[in-house]
């Protein structure tokens, strides 16, 4: 578990992460999101998981993970001048499986595949003046 402050300086790391990728011009960096950070305890370390949504021209998550970790000095300069640290964490991207292990997308698309007029006849929520509770 981290300390508070730990997960004060990740926040903080997230959030910046966040104003410095528009500023990032490298061509296969898709559609990206800053998942969690995680920081080490002496904060020379920060692991970045991220998520990258499949585009047009962005399909493989792991070109935007390449391409973040071709751009991690760029990044990792761009935080330093940011944070308010004596030293900058050295920046380490993962690629965040959580949404890939959960199998609930699959879990949608068989429902789709099986019975695609079932959301199409679904009553709206709340179209009776109950919210959809029972």
């Amino acid at each position: 578990m981290m300390s508070r402050r730990l997960e004060r300086v990740a926040a903080q790391i997230r959030e910046e992460l966040g104003l410095i990728l528009p500023l990032v011009k490298h061509p296969d960096v898709g559609f990206v999101t800053f998942t969690s950070v995680d920081v080490s305890p002496d904060l020379s370390q920060a692991w970045v998981r991220i998520s990258a949504l499949p585009t047009r021209g962005h399909e493989d998550p792991a070109k935007s993970l390449e391409a973040l970790r071709h751009s991690a000095p760029f990044i990792q300069r761009e935080l330093g001048s940011r944070l308010r640290l004596r030293i900058t964490p050295v920046l380490q991207f993962l690629l965040d499986r959580t949404r890939d292990n959960s199998g609930i997308e699959a879990l949608i698309k068989q429902a789709r595949a099986t019975d695609p007029d079932h959301l199409n006849n679904a009553p709206d929520a709340g179209s009776d003046g109950t919210n959809g509770e029972a």
